[in-house]
């Protein structure tokens, strides 16, 4: 999920991806080999994977063996390497779009208050697309999710760089166009976070998805945003969205190539609308029933509620306006840096304490934004965000796989949705009021509090988790198979 929460992309953009939140098991425990099923044979919250018991400890793994060979034997999977180039050029496009959306809204001529409900826009599509694309994702392939999530933003994006060679496109316009991207990315982002088990064996998942987090921190956040600014300071904003267009159909294409190990079962439409809504109210009940999982969720929920805005809207307003270079830089530092932390977790020897480990680096990704608050230079800001992304991007890897292994096949999609939902619910309320309020010199105390609340919060969330692990210390498993069934007659 969120980078100051755990999906980055919906921190930084309104509509493009990743969120976007891991652990590793021991290799030596039977559990820890995931044999790849025949379609239709997943492990599900009814063979006895409910409740994820609440991971006090993370056991010393050694998956990727922490040496270059090691980090690429995912890439030796074919389905792998298709899902990883897809992500690659939607990453990439994300990228561009980042950067295009709010400094091309300036460029027709429109304040930070139309930036403002412009990106909020695109998070309110997200958020809109994310629990139906949820319950999709468990009952439809998830190859051709990701074709089409890919696909219409594609086809919507040449329209409009067509319509702005033609005439000026109206602030209405934008927005709308920000709504359908991001809502595309509200499924987009879960499909590819809950397909990965499904093509990668569970002792290289963690491996996979440094490298998927590698390659975001690269492309959505360093390249992108660099191939974005440029191209509209040599070429304007139009061409700028034709390559975001042109990135999206390539990645529908890459999509189309995958084929996991197994599909979920037809899903049953006797039952129409009602049985999709189950669907939905399945994965909130699950992650209701999982502490570890709905307490960093509102950790994330709150944290982006102080954190979007300033990082989505004030950075490009404050260092963009007036050079587009210079916001670029900020965020090309921004995306090295994160893609040295995704190394970084890759290589490292899992922590024994999972959750201290993971709250730390999410507080130390925060903190950077004080020194905004205080010097709202481009040399701090840059400085600011390399830590921002070098910390985010290390918990961001650990709270992925920690997710992935610990939720039951057949609920995963909802939960990851739910996961997300959650985590981004606030933040089109934190574009929009940053926007109103810029110009009333608030930036400052809005840095401020985005480096010093989630701290705070930190602390009561990681106080909350392990007071659960203690009082559960027989229970510390992540293997869904080793946990209860889904309660469906609990509140």
């Amino acid at each position: 999920m969120l980078t100051s929460s755990r999906s980055s992309a919906s921190t930084d953009s309104s509509g493009g991806h990743t969120p976007s939140c891991g652990a590793a098991r021991d290799s030596s425990s039977p559990h820890d080999r995931w044999p790849r099923r025949p379609a239709g044979q997943g492990r599900s919250s009814q063979e006895g994977g409910g409740r994820s018991a609440p991971p006090d400890q993370l056991r010393r793994g050694h998956e990727g063996k922490g040496t270059p060979e090691g980090m690429t034997s995912p890439l030796r999977n074919r389905d792998f390497r298709y899902l990883w180039l897809a992500l690659s050029s939607s990453l990439l496009a994300a990228g561009v779009w980042v950067i295009a959306l709010p400094l091309f809204t300036l460029h027709l001529g429109y304040g930070p208050a139309t930036v403002g409900i412009v990106v909020g826009c695109g998070l309110i599509g997200t958020l809109a697309s994310l629990l139906f694309g949820g319950a999709l994702l468990d009952r439809h392939p998830k190859r051709t999710i990701l074709a089409w999530s890919a696909f219409i933003p594609g086809t919507v994006l040449l329209a409009i760089c067509l319509w702005a060679e033609a005439a000026t496109i109206p602030w209405y316009a934008l927005a709308a166009t920000a709504a359908i991207v991001g809502a595309c990315d509200g499924v987009y982002g879960p499909a590819n976070e809950s397909l990965l088990p499904e093509i990668v064996e569970k002792e290289h998942l963690h491996v996979g998805n440094s490298l998927q987090a590698l390659v975001e921190s690269l492309l959505l956040k360093a390249f992108g945003p660099a191939i974005g600014g440029a191209t509209i300071a040599l070429a304007g904003p139009a061409p700028a969205l034709a390559v975001v267009g042109v990135l999206f159909l390539v990645t529908a294409a890459f999509s189309r190539q995958i084929v996991p190990a197994y599909e979920p079962p037809a899903p049953d439409r006797s039952a129409g609308w009602a049985s999709v809504f189950q669907d939905i109210g399945d994965g909130f009940q699950y992650v209701a029933q999982t502490k570890w999982i709905w307490t960093a969720v509102l950790w994330s929920a709150l944290a982006l509620l102080l954190q979007a805005g300033p990082r989505s809207v004030a950075l490009p307003v404050v260092f963009g306006e007036g050079s587009a270079g210079a916001y670029a830089l900020i965020m090309v530092g921004y995306g090295i840096a994160s893609a040295v932390g995704s190394l970084v977790s890759s290589f490292a020897i899992r922590p024994d304490n999972r959750f201290g480990t993971l709250f730390a680096a999410w507080s130390l990704g925060s903190l950077p934004l004080i020194a905004i608050a205080f010097h709202p230079t481009v040399a701090v800001a840059a400085v600011a965000m390399v830590l921002v992304g070098l910390f985010n991007a290390y918990g961001n890897v650990l709270w992925q796989t920690l997710m992935q292994q610990g939720v039951p096949d057949d609920l995963r999609g909802r939960v990851t949705s739910v996961d997300w939902f959650g985590s981004i619910s606030l933040m089109p309320i934190s574009t929009v009021v940053t926007g109103l309020f810029i110009d009333h010199g608030i930036v400052r105390l809005l840095f401020l509090l985005a480096g010093t609340v989630p701290v705070v919060l930190a602390f009561i969330a990681y106080a909350i988790i392990a007071k659960d692990s203690s009082a559960n210390s027989d229970r510390t498993s992540t293997d869904p198979a080793e946990n209860p069934p889904l309660d469906r007659t609990s509140g």
